[in-house]
């Protein structure tokens, strides 16, 4: 932006908004964002390049329509809920990488999911059994059922709030 300055390119200039757009969205990445709204970028925009609403409204169309026909982002209509609860229509902005990685990783887990996946129920029950003795620590209900699912599912997410024994599960499950 300093570089963009010094060589005279205007502070509103579609060149500007445009790498802000970018910029923006490389920035929610990094804080475990796949996409921003258009109202989102909006109020980022402002802050990012010290413009007023109306200085960037007039271009922000523009500029997100160049950067989804040279194939640098995407974006698509979904419907959110507006401060009052009802449902709105908005944009939500992909940089095109972080888009394509989501459906391969959608295409990949749906083709796990419709794998056959023969399971040894008795030998599973044994080996819980078994694991409980040896390892002196027995699994609660919640994480017997937790190891019996990650054996049993071709995908599986382990989730839990802090103390709920999810180390110790994976622990079983490895």
């Amino acid at each position: 932006d300093k570089v963009a300055r010094s060589m005279g390119i205007a502070l509103d200039s579609k060149e500007r908004v445009r790498a802000a757009i970018l910029y923006q969205l490389q920035q929610a990445e990094e804080r475990g964002h796949c996409y921003v709204t258009t109202p989102q970028l909006l109020t980022m925009l402002q802050e990012c390049l010290g413009l007023g609403e109306s200085q960037i409204i007039p271009k922000l169309a523009d500029c997100l329509a160049q950067l989804n026909e040279v194939g640098a982002l995407i974006s698509e209509k979904m419907v959110v809920e507006d401060d009052n609860g009802m449902p709105t229509t908005t944009s939500a902005h992909h940089r095109s990488e972080l888009y394509i990685a989501e459906l391969n990783v959608a295409q990949q887990t749906r083709a796990l999911l419709n794998e056959h996946l023969e399971v040894d129920h008795e030998r599973v029950n044994t080996w819980l059994e078994r694991y409980a003795e040896v390892t002196g620590a027995p699994l609660s209900d919640e994480q017997i059922e937790a190891v019996r699912k990650a054996v049993t599912s071709r995908v599986f997410i382990l989730t839990g709030g802090p103390g709920v024994g999810k180390t110790t599960t994976a622990n079983a499950i490895i």
